[in-house]
């Protein structure tokens, strides 16, 4: 029987339920040139510790990867992603935006900005003098609803039974200009409520309802462990969260400056147990997700060529 091609298997567009578990096979480029691959954040101007976060995510995917160079950039600061395009030893540029929604920047203002043709959530163009594919972002993966459940349990001690009494709060940014920024944070917490690990599971926001500092009325739980949805800690992970959460400001201030977590585990707030987990980007497994996306995106440019495991067809 034929052997199809991934792109035949799967549309641009629509990653497979496992995670585009097909695209991990041996891949080889068609074209003698390299494919780079690009890891674009959002970064901060005022903090700067985002880097910190898409230094390691490279460097794990500049191993063993069919992309070459692996390279980190950001839309509000530097490298920035024009910069770090128009360096580029090669022609072609797989860019992954490490966005936790397809929202106002991801989905809209970025490729705009840089020309591209969207079509089922992929874009393609050309800028800087190289052609460019533009994948689905980070928070589009369906993977990240476990990764997210375990990011959670792993704060926890052993002892406890979180899927008894414990309520997992997925704190997003939300925004009313784009209601995609809302729904796939809720997408996200609905994948982890189908995995049973937790009693309740609730996406709350900083700039939209059901709001952050409400948790306490949403949840009944004894127990409520947070994950500040940011790829970095940043202003939103590492102070505003903490402080709508019940954190005194003063104190998240001064733990920051000794540079020291924001958040001290558990917290006791309004009769309960508050656990906060480091922001989104510290979790285990984020580079797997990030290089099926690229695979995808690649696949629907014709950049790859991917032969099927034998499977008995």
């Amino acid at each position: 029987m034929r052997h199809r091609p991934p792109w035949e298997k799967h549309r641009p567009g629509a990653l497979a339920p496992a995670g585009l578990r097909s695209y991990q096979c041996p891949v080889r480029p068609p074209r003698p040139d390299p494919i780079a691959l690009v890891l674009l954040a959002h970064g901060s101007t005022a903090h700067r510790s985002a880097l910190g976060r898409i230094a390691p995510l490279a460097a794990a995917l500049a191993t063993g990867s069919p992309f070459h160079p692996v390279k980190a950039a950001f839309w509000k600061q530097a490298p920035r992603i024009q910069e770090v395009l128009a360096d580029l030893p090669s022609d072609r540029a797989c860019i992954v935006p490490l966005f936790l929604s397809a929202g106002h920047f991801a989905g809209r203002v970025i490729p705009q900005t840089l020309g591209l043709r969207m079509s089922n959530g992929i874009g393609m163009g050309r800028a800087f003098e190289r052609d460019l594919v533009y994948a689905r972002p980070l928070g589009c993966h369906p993977g990240l609803a476990r990764i997210a459940g375990e990011l959670g349990r792993s704060v926890l001690p052993p002892e406890t039974e979180p899927a008894a009494d414990t309520a997992l709060v997925l704190a997003g940014h939300g925004t009313p200009r784009n209601r995609r920024s809302r729904r796939d944070v809720e997408t996200v917490a609905a994948g982890v409520r189908r995995l049973g690990w937790f009693a309740e599971v609730h996406a709350l926001f900083l700039e939209e309802a059901p709001r952050i500092e409400d948790w306490w009325r949403i949840s009944s739980r004894p127990r409520v462990v947070v994950i500040p949805w940011t790829l970095a800690e940043g202003l939103h992970g590492g102070e505003d969260i903490p402080v709508r959460l019940g954190a005194d400001p003063a104190a998240v201030e001064a733990r920051l400056a000794a540079k020291e977590a924001p958040w001290i585990n558990p917290t006791p707030l309004h009769g309960r147990e508050v656990w906060c987990t480091p922001s989104l980007g510290a979790a285990p497994g984020l580079s797997r997700l990030i290089r099926e996306l690229a695979m995808e995106a690649a696949a629907a440019a014709r950049w790859l060529e991917a032969k099927e495991a034998a499977d008995g067809e």
